[in-house]
């Protein structure tokens, strides 16, 4: 399932998708030349990663490239981990790989909250990727989705995340991410009321870079009443 596309600064288009071996998914990762009227494969990454993990964005910074998705961590009930996988651009060797999970003892001490990532994009030199994140808000005693924004260096160090407040509806959650003309991004996704039957609605966001932090800049939520709308690209 996916897959994820971009095209990298040598004209190359990169590839990432999931597939499904005995009942447990893994990531795969293609290259190939489109300069033909039949696309050439490059190089292929029948599998990536580990059992019980996906693939759900890739994007290309200099000559590396990037896929971001999740790693399955329990399977009652389903938790996960968001991660990132890096590889060189020209020949496909494996770099390294990271997760991001909350772990710290006043938020997620046991890591019983789940993390995943859906998008990623370039951003100056900077990577930005994009997904949700449990959360439970105070008061609360069930955990909420909401939107986690995760800025990266070109090497996997991060320099800043912002999580959705809940600022319009209780849950949100960012699936797609696109950078902009001015040094900034924008993401898309759905955001909801917490109840039985309650429609998801198009919400989307602008960001700036300011340094290295991201500043959340403008809010566009598109009201669909009584029917569902997800936004899953941009």
């Amino acid at each position: 399932r996916g897959p994820a596309i971009t095209v990298g600064p040598d004209g190359a288009v990169y590839v990432a998708a999931t597939t499904t071996t005995l009942g447990w998914t893994r990531p795969l990762l293609h290259k190939l030349d489109m300069g033909g009227k039949t696309p050439i494969p490059l190089w292929k990454l029948p599998a990536i990663g580990g059992y019980k993990e996906d693939a759900t964005g890739v994007a290309v910074l200099g000559d590396r490239v990037y896929v971001v998705g999740s790693v399955l961590t329990s399977i009652t009930p389903p938790q996960y981990d968001l991660k990132i996988w890096w590889f060189e651009a020209e020949t496909g060797l494996a770099i390294d790989e990271a997760t991001f999970s909350a772990k710290s003892a006043d938020v997620d001490q046991k890591n019983q909250w789940s993390e995943r990532a859906y998008g990623v994009a370039i951003v100056g030199d900077r990577l930005v990727v994009v997904g949700t994140r449990e959360f439970r808000p105070e008061g609360k005693f069930e955990n909420y989705i909401r939107s986690v924004v995760l800025l990266f260096t070109p090497e996997g160090e991060l320099l800043d995340e912002w999580t959705s407040p809940g600022d319009l509806l209780e849950e949100d959650a960012a699936l797609g991410v696109a950078s902009t003309q001015n040094g900034g991004f924008v993401i898309t996704g759905w955001t909801r009321m917490r109840f039985p039957g309650a429609p998801k609605q198009v919400l989307s966001r602008r960001f700036e870079i300011i340094g290295e932090e991201i500043s959340l800049v403008g809010v566009r939520p598109e009201v669909t009443p009584g029917i569902e709308a997800v936004g899953h690209a941009i």
